[in-house]
């Protein structure tokens, strides 16, 4: 891979795994990478070629220039909770959002304070897991009464359903998100981290 090469990532789940990989290659500064909508899922369901012969390549020089606004620490959330004009995105299924399940590994329950609910798998599609026409995605994003203007964090248990919700907002035009890659791994053993249960959020869960 150069760096001026036009990447597409995919994988055979829900895309999460793939958006990982995109937001972690434009963290290093590639700007061409895309994600295969739909992933492998798709692609076999209309019955297009595959093969299990591994490529080789010849190797390349890349030039590392990261982008370090793409990546959100604790600190950075810290600062968030308190600054209401950053939105904070939580993409775990809605039962960790509110409390009624509990990560395995941490002893700490419910979401981030503001944070925002927006459940990775729901903004997929069923069968073919493709991601929601746009005008689903819109009205989402106006009901959590964000705008491409802000500054935004994803989150998850583990960063990659965080890569996704940042992957969707970049379709939409919020340039400016950065992944709390440590997301609730982090933030739900640390003591003295404030805390949220329920939703309050408006749309109609």
């Amino acid at each position: 891979v150069a760096n001026d090469s036009t990447v597409i990532v995919y994988d055979a789940g829900e895309g999460t795994s793939a958006a990982t990989l995109w937001w972690a290659m434009r963290r290093y500064g590639h700007e061409d990478v895309r994600l295969l909508n739909g992933g492998l899922v798709k692609w076999l369901m209309e019955g297009r070629e595959t093969t299990s012969r591994v490529p080789t390549f010849d190797p390349t020089t890349y030039v590392i220039n990261e982008q370090p606004q793409l990546l959100a620490t604790l600190t950075d959330v810290k600062q968030a909770i308190a600054d209401p004009t950053i939105f904070i995105v939580d993409a775990r299924p809605f039962g960790y959002f509110t409390g009624d399940i509990a990560h395995a590994a941490t002893p700490t329950i419910g979401h981030i304070p503001g944070a925002l609910t927006m459940p990775a798998p729901w903004q997929l599609t069923p069968g073919q897991k493709t991601i929601l026409p746009a005008e689903q995605l819109a009205m989402t994003f106006d009901l959590m009464e964000i705008t491409p203007a802000q500054r935004g964090i994803t989150y998850c248990g583990n960063g990659h359903l965080a890569a996704f919700d940042a992957f969707l907002l970049y379709l939409m035009g919020f340039e400016n998100v950065a992944v709390y890659d440590s997301s609730w791994t982090e933030y739900g053993v640390m003591p003295d981290m404030p805390t949220e249960t329920g939703c309050n959020q408006g749309l109609g869960l």
